[in-house]
């Protein structure tokens, strides 16, 4: 009889969602921290100011990558 295996693959993979959830909720954190740095950074004056257009550059590519990993769950 499979039930066993079954049962072990959807625990599992519950397991695996509630990672992939933990993962996306630590991940938009981190994300909106580094905004926050970027947007500082850019409304300051000098070249600070190219260092954060930069990373406000990098932080819409890891949002990209947020979304994609969204999609998963």
């Amino acid at each position: 009889n499979g039930t066993p295996l079954w049962e072990d693959l959807i625990s599992k993979a519950t397991k695996l969602h509630a990672c992939l959830r933990a993962a996306i909720l630590a991940v938009s954190a981190y994300l909106e921290a580094f905004q926050k740095i970027a947007d500082a950074a850019t409304n300051a004056r000098g070249a600070t100011k190219e260092i954060g257009t930069a990373l406000t550059r990098i932080c819409l590519r890891h949002k990209a990558v947020e979304t994609r990993m969204k999609s998963f769950t």
